[in-house]
């Protein structure tokens, strides 16, 4: 039986640049098929449990699309995933090389943003946004400015929701009233787009997470089915949070709380850059100010993953970044990241990617 990713592809790359493209081009690049299929052989080869067909002339040519960063911007993907008709999640898993600055097209749009890891500068304000928060802001066709932000250098990861009132009517929502709401109830002073924070972000990163870490736990069709069925308990999980603030008291966070989350992205960062060496539980619980105990028990819950499971997943990720968008020898990229030899890298990608070092630069090569 054929992989359903065979039958209809999940995510078409794309040639044009789609990060801050107009989103009746995202519709209209989706609903035609145009790109080449995305080469994403991440997952294990299983036989599927059950026959499952796919039926293309219900859906859309393609379920979302992909445009990788220009060498001489950074590394790594921006991925737009149709939810419904009206409705895409978009992905971010890269590396910008230096600042970019990012200006929005005019139209109208709700965007729930959610920041795992990087950093945001709004333009006309100057106000940042940091990793470990989740803002909503909309956007309303003929603006005197369009909305800008800044892109800082370095890793970015990130989840965002683009809503159109359309795509919300679809689900039974009024994108007019939510819209409303936000530019009434904005704290942010942006003058060209209300931004408003959401609290708490701890549930909605869990979920943000789980959609970035989809792309190596599932294969092209399944990943789209996991990710449109994640984006919708994310935008549910997000409005209801939104709808919440000042009703409950849980939707400040208090000090406390605030100061731990502080602390497990602080250990989140150190796990990142320690991959080849990374210290011991005990030594990142030390190096952070919390316990053993209360660092496995906060992580996990926070990031929906444990240390070590965190650790070999972005261990992982690094190792496929590597592999296919430079032209390090595996020993160098072996090396680079604490393996031993490249023999033990080969083990390491074949049994998460299910295939080998080789193969996956040859297919990245030849998409």
């Amino acid at each position: 039986m054929k992989r359903p990713d065979d039958i209809a592809p999940a995510l078409l790359v794309s040639d044009q640049e789609l990060v801050g493209a107009e989103f009746s081009l995202l519709q209209r690049l989706v609903e035609q098929g145009v790109g080449r299929p995305a080469k994403d052989g991440d997952a294990p080869k299983q036989k599927p449990p059950m026959a499952i067909a796919l039926d293309p002339s219900r859906s859309p040519a393609a379920g979302g699309l992909r445009t990788y960063l220009p060498q001489e911007t950074g590394t790594g993907y921006w991925d737009f995933v149709q939810v419904v008709p009206g409705i895409y999640t978009g992905i971010t898993d890269a590396s910008y090389r230096r600042p970019h600055r990012l200006e929005l097209p005019d139209e109208t749009l709700t965007k729930i943003r959610l920041l795992c890891s990087g950093c945001l500068r709004l333009i006309d304000s100057g106000k940042t946004i940091d990793a470990g928060s989740v803002h909503i802001h909309s956007l309303r066709r003929g603006q005197e400015r369009r909305f800008a932000y800044e892109i800082h250098s370095g890793e970015l990861r990130m989840v965002t929701l683009h809503l159109t009132p359309e795509g919300l009517a679809g689900l039974g929502m009024d994108g007019k009233a939510l819209h409303d709401f936000v530019a009434r109830e904005h704290a942010a002073g942006d003058a060209a787009a209300p931004v408003r924070r959401i609290e708490p972000a701890d549930r909605l990163l869990r979920i943000a997470e789980a959609i970035l870490l989809s792309r190596d736990r599932f294969p092209g069709a399944f990943r789209l089915t996991y990710v449109t069925g994640k984006a919708r308990e994310l935008l549910t999980e997000a409005l209801n949070a939104l709808f919440s603030e000042g009703s409950d008291s849980r939707a400040t966070p208090r000090p406390r709380e605030t100061r731990l989350r502080r602390r497990l992205q602080e250990a989140q960062r150190i796990i990142d850059a320690t991959l080849a060496d990374p210290p011991t539980i005990e030594q990142l619980a030390r190096m952070v100010g919390i316990n053993r105990t209360t660092l496995k028990a906060e992580f996990k819950a926070a990031f929906g993953t444990t240390i070590h499971q965190y650790q070999a997943a972005k261990r992982m990720r690094e190792a496929r970044r590597l592999i296919e968008e430079t032209a390090l020898p595996m020993g160098a990229i072996a090396e680079q990241l604490g393996f031993s030899q490249a023999s033990q890298l080969s083990s390491a990608v074949r049994r998460h990617y299910g295939t080998t070092p080789r193969a996956l630069r040859r297919d990245y090569l030849s998409g």
